[in-house]
């Protein structure tokens, strides 16, 4: 199938890219958020964790502990539970953007 015209970018994307692209045109906002995470004061209590967006079922987290400086990582599922970081004395849960945009459409 012969075709006069080199498809666009849109157009050959697969895969996570292509979800992503489908995301932003729908909802006009990044599906993949890459931005690191600053909890408000209260944030990362039992009663309010600080809340982690991803559309799979599990997302390594990374943080820099205060006293050492240093990389550590931990990876959240999305189960419900919530993940308690000793290092920065808060707790961790993973949710899913799309449930949350969805319900409010």
């Amino acid at each position: 199938m012969a075709t006069d015209t080199i498809p666009s970018d849109k157009e050959q994307q697969v895969g996570p890219r292509k979800e992503e692209m489908e995301y932003v045109e729908k909802y006009g906002e990044d599906y993949f958020n890459r931005d690191s995470i600053m909890p408000d004061e209260g944030m990362g209590t039992l009663a309010n964790p600080v809340m982690i967006p991803s559309s799979e079922a599990s997302r390594v987290i990374g943080f820099e502990c205060p006293t050492t400086h240093a990389t550590f990582y931990f990876s959240l599922e999305k189960n419900g539970m919530l993940h308690y970081v000793k290092q920065l004395g808060l707790f961790f849960m993973l949710f899913d953007p799309k449930e949350i945009s969805e319900q409010t459409a």
